[in-house]
Parts: C-alpha cells; structure tokens; sequence
C-alpha cells in the first residue's frame, strides 16, 4: 500500500477505498460490519461510516473475520476487503443464488490455478466460526486451513464473472501503487461512460444563453436545477457550476451535453 498507509482510507476521486466499497454493495445487506485493527482506526473509520465498526486487535485476517463473524446474527456473511473499489453488485448477487439450491457451509470463487478469492466470498456463519477457531488454537492463518475444516464448499469458476464483470476488475485490491493506478483508470472509465449516457440525454434539452466574441453560456437541465455551462473561446475550456465540476475539476454530464449541443451548433 502506499507509505504504510490503511488501504481502505487511501483517497480516489475524492472518497477513500472503504467508501467507494462499501457504497458498491451497501443495499444488499440488511447490516454492515467494518472490523479494523486498533483504537485509532477505529476513530478514523467512524468519522466515515455510520456502520458498527468492531476491532480485532490481531493483523491476520482470520482474527479480522472472525471478529466480524461474531457480530452476525444472520446464517450467512459475505467477507470483503475494504480496498475493493471495483467489487460489482451483481457479482455478489450470483454468489447468493448458490445458495438457492444447496445449503453449503462456503460459495467462494477459484481459478483454475486453485488460487480462491477468499475476500468476495459467502460464508455459513456458525460452521466458519468453529472452523476459525480450529484454525487459530492450531496457528494456522490462512483461508485455505478453513476451507479444510468444512464440509460443503461450493467453488464458483472465476471465469463465471465475466458476464457481471469483464476484466474480473470485481475481485481488484489496492495494495499498491501499481494496483492504485490501474484500479482510478479503470474508476474513471466506469464514471465517465455514466457520464457520457446521461448527456446524450440531456443533450436535446441544452439551451444556448447567450453568445459573446469571447463566451457562449448554456443552460443545461440538472437533477435538481438548471445549471450554467460556459465555453472560453480564447482559451478552448468548460465550466460549469455544478457541485460535481467545483469539487472534483473533471467534466460532468453538464459540460458533455453542451459540448455536443455545441457541435451541432457549429454544423447548422
């Protein structure tokens, strides 16, 4: 990660890993459960999240689930790391529907290889927790000694996620800089298609205000109000009053519209 710092609190386009995850997967869960390692991130995460944010005091990621695991009352958990931006709704949905048809104690997606996603998988709640348990009197602390310790695993082909998430950008972790770079050009792709469909909507709607030898102001509708779009002649650049532009500097949906309002402007 970078300089040691919690990949989950690293910032991207103005919202740190953990929101950008947790924001992703949010309205599937009727509860969330962020575990962290001390007091300290403790205080940072809850600054964030108004979710229960529990500490295992222990760095290995059994003892981090296991604390988690503790805290359900549900009969199945679904296990995420906190720097998975990517995570796709829908991939975690189609996990879920394996369980329409067998009660088994793990739905974890493999590669071919044997490697397993053990982080973007559902978990039977009591049976992992004694599986963990085992796990740990016997200092053991990888997912794998659980998945040994259980009887009905269901391994799900990673190549299964490709219909939801084409690069299997889904099971991405932003443990460096390299992951870190790869992960915001793929974000700004996602972000700037959305962005593209919603202008080709609004488009129609574009109104030019008014047009001086330097300036043409447009009026572009919003979700809540009419904003104003300017293009500098001189200097070839868009503004827009919107939130979005004023906090981020990027191009939102408005300034796209106007853009291609501007080009058949140009043509007529």
């Amino acid at each position: 990660n970078q300089s040691g710092q919690d990949p989950g609190l690293i910032k991207m386009y103005g919202e740190t890993l953990a929101e950008l995850t947790f924001y992703r997967i949010r309205d599937i869960f009727d509860k969330v459960f962020i575990v962290v390692s001390d007091l300290n991130q403790k205080a940072k995460y809850e600054k964030i999240f108004q979710e229960d944010i529990l500490i295992s005091f222990k760095e290995n990621a059994l003892s981090k689930a296991l604390a988690g695991l503790k805290a359900c009352r549900s009969k199945y958990a679904f296990l995420v790391a906190t720097n998975m931006p990517l995570i796709e709704k829908q991939a975690v949905e189609f996990l879920y529907k394996s369980l329409e048809f067998e009660d088994f104690d793990v739905v974890i997606p493999r590669y071919e290889s044997g490697k397993i996603e053990s982080l973007h998988a559902i978990y039977k709640v009591n049976e992992t927790l004694r599986a963990i348990q085992d796990c740990l009197a016997d200092e053991k602390f990888y997912f794998e000694d659980v998945l040994v310790n259980l009887k009905n695993v269901k391994y799900v082909p990673v190549e299964s996620f490709k219909e939801f998430s084409p690069k299997l950008e889904t099971f991405i972790k932003v443990n460096s800089e390299v992951d870190f770079q790869k992960v915001k050009d793929l974000l700004k792709k996602k972000v700037f298609r959305a962005r593209l469909d919603k202008a080709h909507s609004l488009e129609e709607l574009v109104k030019i205000d008014l047009e001086t030898p330097s300036t043409i102001y447009f009026k572009v509708p919003g979700t809540e109000e009419e904003h104003e779009v300017r293009y500098d002649k001189r200097t070839n650049t868009w503004i827009c009053d919107c939130k979005y532009f004023t906090m981020k500097g990027a191009y939102c949906s408005h300034i796209l519209a106007a853009q291609e309002k501007l080009k058949k402007y140009k043509k007529s």
